[in-house]
């Protein structure tokens, strides 16, 4: 039990009892209360052997159902993700304000470049680790020293070896001494946040998603502000970089803080050569589907470079600033509910939960889609200035695939989950092979707009497929109508907006408004028990003071020291 004991440099987790002959009874007593509240998830409180309380605050059931106290930590986690995506997002959002506002659209353009190219590759070196370290964690947490430190040296060995290979071509793609240095910077800074993303692993695998939170709050805070800076002082585009450099490799060393203080002790020399082997073989079908996946979104800009060059790049760059904002709640949410779906031990279970998260995800993004349509111009024009106008055509077309992307990725993760790699790889594949075939078609004569309208048609191809395959596996033909009260919601959001003929702010206040009451309307009238359900949650969330709580968190709050 040596791994979970907390020792006091690694942070106050629990708290020693007075002998050994206290300790055992201790001991025996929590695993005898874990064993009673629900024996499929004995290993999870096994785990926390000497602790005064579970490291898990609200058990859930094995059949994914969960207590009230299994929600409110869903919800909980959820909000607390959802704040910090939103913080964060919104800085990245004022970065990119920043750097169309004091840099012109070519050099911007350059930027942009660098980021879909360094993603691109590095992405590569995740090989699928991921979410198969999330649901082993989940499901065993007392393993986490061992799972950790494996899979860091698969981790830390792909991520080098795409850094090397991403600076090896970078003159293959560029044209200047300046632009090479752009790539190497924003790579370097890309290469720290893979890092910081799976140490966000274990934060996840625990249900910690504050300080996955802290993470991202960090990191953008910092770049962010640190640019503002270069800009007001008139800094060229390499410092500007250099500042985005810094504050990734802030949140890194944030990040790897909080591991060592917060969480049970992980010593590196716990890597097993069977488990590192093992992550191996079972990431080279993730880790190729999520390389193409990924190539689905870094391609297009990287086309438009080469065939239109840096300023259609720049005019695509921000009408995909309005895409790649939004896609944290498709994260967030995958994130919160990939533990609640891994326990599940009924398909009634998992598939409520993976119903849920596709209307939640869909509730949020299509009435992005549907304001894009009568507020997009006037938004652009807003934030960007007149300049890029023009990119209206394209954050339509982005605004829509962001809804079909947040549904595949959730299945993916879903369909990865029950272990069907397979199937994904050949999904991926054929997605991007469209995407590619399309875009070298149409960029050359329509420019960005048509790298736009590529992605929405392989997105809208890939969440079919994968949607389809996951109900082939889990039995069930068809969702329940909860799936639909966003959708129609959207609709009515539409037409309200059409009829009114508004548009710019009017449309895009009156849409919010509108879209909000009839969403809450047609939940009660075509989903009545789980609205229900909801209503009663927050209820008696907002009943409960902080204190009387039945169930406390046992890690410390960072905020705390």
């Amino acid at each position: 039990m040596r791994i979970l004991s907390g020792q006091g440099r690694r942070g106050v987790l629990v708290k020693r009892p007075s002998n050994n002959r206290q300790t055992q009874a201790v001991s025996a007593q929590t695993v005898r209360s874990a064993q009673e509240v629900d024996p499929a998830n004995s290993s999870d409180h096994i785990a926390q052997v000497g602790s005064e309380s579970p490291l898990e605050d609200h058990p859930t059931g094995a059949d994914g159902k969960g207590s009230g106290q299994g929600l409110r930590l869903f919800a909980s986690n959820s909000l607390w993700m959802m704040l910090a995506e939103i913080v964060a997002k919104l800085s990245s959002f004022a970065l990119v304000i920043i750097l169309t506002r004091g840099l012109d659209v070519a050099e911007y353009g350059q930027f942009n470049f660098a980021i879909s190219f360094a993603s691109l590759v590095l992405l590569f070196g995740r090989w699928g680790l991921h979410p198969t370290l999330v649901a082993d964690l989940a499901r065993d947490r007392g393993r986490v020293s061992e799972l950790f430190s494996s899979g860091l040296v698969v981790r830390s060995s792909f991520a080098v070896a795409g850094l090397l290979i991403a600076v090896g071509l970078a003159p293959l793609f560029v044209d200047s001494r300046e632009a090479f240095l752009v790539v190497a910077i924003v790579t370097g800074a890309v290469f720290l946040d893979e890092l910081s993303a799976f140490v966000g692993v274990v934060f996840k695998g625990f249900e910690r998603m504050k300080f996955n939170g802290l993470l991202l709050i960090t990191n953008r805070l910092i770049s962010t502000g640190l640019a503002l800076v270069v800009v007001l002082r008139g800094g060229s585009l390499l410092i500007i970089c250099l500042m985005y450099f810094l504050g990734s490799l802030s949140a890194l060393l944030m990040g790897w803080v909080a591991l060592i203080r917060y969480f049970p002790p992980i010593r590196l020399r716990d890597a097993r050569s069977p488990l590192i082997w093992g992550f191996f073989k079972q990431g080279v079908s993730l880790g190729i589907a999520l390389f193409l996946n990924m190539a689905l979104f870094r391609l297009d800009a990287i086309m438009l470079g080469l065939l239109r060059g840096d300023v259609a790049v720049g005019l695509y760059g921000v009408a995909y600033r309005f895409f790649e904002s939004f896609l944290f709640v498709a994260w967030t949410l995958s994130s919160v509910a990939l533990p609640r779906f891994a326990r599940s031990s009924t398909p009634q279970g998992r598939m409520r939960t993976f119903e849920g998260v596709v209307a939640l995800v869909t509730a949020f993004y299509l009435p992005v889609a549907v304001g894009s349509i009568f507020a997009g111009e006037w938004v652009i024009a807003s934030l960007f200035t007149e300049r890029y106008v023009t990119a209206t055509g394209a954050l339509v077309w982005l605004t829509l695939a962001g809804v079909f992307y947040g549904i595949a990725y959730w299945a993916r993760i879903a369909v990865v989950t029950l272990g069907r790699r397979t199937e994904v790889v050949w999904v991926a594949a054929c997605a991007l092979a469209i995407n590619f075939a399309i875009n070298l078609f149409a960029i050359p004569r329509y420019g960005f707009v048509a790298a736009a309208v590529a992605t929405f048609i392989t997105e809208v191809l890939e969440a079919a497929l994968l949607v389809w395959i996951y109900l082939r596996v889990a039995k069930r033909p068809r969702f329940t109508r909860v799936v639909t009260v966003p959708v129609v919601a959207s609709f009515i959001m539409a037409i309200a907006l059409w009829a009114t003929g508004l548009s710019d702010m009017g449309a895009f206040i009156a849409g919010v408004l509108v879209y909000l009451a009839a969403l809450a309307a047609v939940a009660r009238v075509l989903a009545p028990s789980e609205t229900a359900a909801v209503v009663a949650l927050l209820r008696r969330r907002k009943g409960k003071a902080s204190g009387a709580s039945v169930s406390q968190e046992t890690l410390p709050d960072p905020a705390e020291g």
